[in-house]
């Protein structure tokens, strides 16, 4: 998966979730690899993975809020791809660019 670098100059977009910024990317990176894992492999999910983002973003109720999100939302696109079968790929690809554009957003992200 492609590393995703903070944005340069534009404090407004590197505050989008206010994580410590020493811990920033390793967030980032874990929002990303689990975006990757769940919808974009298709893999189960990993509560260790997503218990040990939750204790990263505790007390950060921006943070909390798009974990929450996140996590309903894959959650979701997951089963329904399933019950597609054959047809999910094409979805599982295009729900993937756009989760990817909106957390970019919401991250205050570019590649």
């Amino acid at each position: 998966m492609d590393q995703v670098k903070p944005s340069s100059g534009d404090e407004k977009k590197s505050a989008a979730i206010p994580i410590e910024e020493g811990k920033r990317q390793e967030f980032i990176q874990r929002i990303l690899e689990i975006v990757q894992r769940e919808l974009g492999e298709g893999k189960e999910r990993s509560e260790e993975t997503w218990n040990a983002l939750r204790d990263q973003a505790k007390g950060q109720a921006q943070a909390e809020k798009l974990i929450d999100d996140l996590s309903a939302l894959l959650a979701k696109g997951s089963k329904e791809i399933k019950a597609l079968g054959d047809k999910g790929q094409m979805v599982r690809e295009k729900m993937m660019g756009a989760v990817r554009v909106t957390l970019e957003k919401k991250l205050g992200m570019h590649e």
